[in-house]
């Protein structure tokens, strides 16, 4: 057989930007999920969300179009790795979302919620949401809110009143 029957194919290249971009973006979220178990430890969750909101939106972010499901599998991909638990945590994927997202300028919230599992105990569960709907779809399904931040009630900033 011909050397070419068994060439791989490359995926494509993403432009040297983006990939500069994707590599940035993966290494915040490192930091992030090292920095969040030690500050769920000493801040109650409401102030928790307001330290990973970021204060501006980052052109450069706003500009790759990041969309949260690709931001999650990389967070999930990170989870799996030793330095971060080598487990998931969905609390932990749900802040490192959420800051990304509201980084690039899309207008998410994270969410926590709670269900009754089958055998009667109580299942919590924490996803990000964009314009009320779950990222990545579906997750979320089943759980009734509890808290969310930003509050989706509040008016948004810069709206009238």
């Amino acid at each position: 057989m011909s050397g070419a029957a068994f060439r791989l194919r490359r995926a494509p290249r993403l432009p040297r930007r983006l990939a500069r971009l994707d590599v940035r973006a993966v290494a915040w979220m490192g930091v992030w999920l090292l920095v969040l178990p030690v500050l769920i430890r000493l801040v109650p969750l409401p102030r928790l969300a307001s330290i990973v909101t970021p204060r501006r939106i980052s052109r450069r972010l706003a500009a790759a179009r990041l969309d949260g499901r690709t931001l999650a599998a990389w967070a999930d991909a990170l989870m799996r790795r030793r330095p971060f638990g080598g487990r998931n945590v969905c609390w932990k994927r749900a802040f490192v979302v959420y800051r990304l997202l509201r980084l690039a300028g899309a207008p998410a919230a994270v969410c926590f919620g709670v269900r009754r599992a089958a055998d009667g105990a109580l299942a919590g569960h924490a996803w990000v949401e964009v314009d009320r709907v779950p990222v990545p779809a579906g997750d979320g399904a089943g759980f009734a809110k509890t808290f969310s931040y930003p509050d989706a009630s509040a008016p948004r900033a810069g709206a009238r009143r």
